[in-house]
């Protein structure tokens, strides 16, 4: 998060679910690229690391060296890909 001042690019979310124009969930919000690349960053790690909890919980020991390791980069480089593929 300290990088946000390196970034000016920003991305908008339209968020037109429901509800009269202009409430919470009838509007375009434009969200900081770094900042929603951070979020969804710390997000899929915590998740890799849950993944990795379960594998070796439910076999009683890791699976290859480094197991923690190459699940997390494994999920960021598809969160990667897919954000690239949506957002381009």
């Amino acid at each position: 998060v300290p990088l946000l001042s390196i970034s000016s690019d920003s991305i908008y979310l339209p968020l037109l679910i429901f509800g009269s124009s202009g409430s919470l969930l009838n509007k375009v919000y434009w969200v900081d690229k770094m900042l929603l690349g951070s979020i969804i960053g710390g997000v899929t790690a915590l998740f890799a690391f849950f993944i990795h909890s379960y594998i070796k919980k439910a076999k009683g020991k890791v699976l290859f060296p480094f197991q923690g390791i190459a699940i997390t980069l494994f999920f960021l480089i598809a969160s990667s890909l897919i954000l690239y593929l949506i957002f381009g």
